[in-house]
């Protein structure tokens, strides 16, 4: 009989950052923040809590027993998403009748993806009410929010120019303060799979300028350049 090992990215909460330490890296950042907190009011009630439980995290989470196959996990997800979801275009200004699609569009390639996977457990994913639909939705954001913004810091270069230690170092800060404000636990996991999103695309990655604090929700370096020269 098999025995549930515990979950290696069981949530630590760590300290809060100030409004003033936000910062994006993507024109793209914000209109997706807000389209999830819109889709989190859909099943919380607009004076509710924050929600914090996540069917996606706690399925994806619970495919592998460790941090790095799980960070690759996601960036696997992202890199299926990233295009789909993005398609050269800024958000915020699609109608609502095209972002509806390409949200659908996501969910059903994620769905496609994992259905046939088993958990640890053996157990087979379900995610089949329009709640729950909605909440994959929101949580496949906050994945590709934190995965693509952290795959942008540790990058030695982006189409903005090059990456300085002091861009890295603010750019965690951010990524850090919004994933203690998220509650699911997503937007972290994302942040974990951004060097293994590179590797999946053969860029490279850099940890220069990232102090050991902010590594909280990043692997360390031996982490990741062990699994990737396996």
């Amino acid at each position: 009989m098999k025995t549930k090992a515990e979950n290696p990215f069981k949530r630590k909460r760590g300290p809060r950052k100030t409004q003033e330490q936000k910062r994006e890296y993507d024109p793209n950042f914000p209109a997706v923040q807000a389209i999830w907190e819109a889709l989190d009011k859909q099943i919380t009630g607009e004076k509710a809590k924050p929600r914090e439980e996540s069917l996606l995290w706690s399925r994806v989470t619970e495919m592998y027993r460790s941090k790095v196959e799980i960070w690759d996990l996601v960036a696997e997800i992202v890199n299926l998403i990233d295009n789909p979801l993005i398609q050269g275009t800024v958000i915020s200004t699609l109608n609502e009748t095209e972002l509806a699609r390409r949200l659908n569009l996501i969910f059903d390639i994620v769905w496609t993806e994992m259905k046939p996977r088993k958990d640890s457990m053996g157990k087979a994913p379900n995610f089949g009410s329009v709640e729950q639909r909605v909440e994959i939705k929101a949580d496949l954001l906050k994945l590709w929010y934190g995965c693509v913004g952290s795959a942008k810091i540790v990058a030695k270069e982006t189409m903005s120019g090059i990456n300085t230690k002091e861009d890295r170092s603010g750019g965690m800060k951010h990524l850090n303060w919004m994933a203690d404000e998220d509650g699911t636990g997503c937007v972290a996991l994302g942040i974990g799979a951004g060097p293994f999103f590179r590797h999946r695309r053969g860029q490279s990655v850099s940890y220069s300028g990232i102090s050991r604090k902010q590594l909280r929700n990043l692997p360390t370096r031996d982490q990741f350049y062990k699994f990737v020269d396996r």
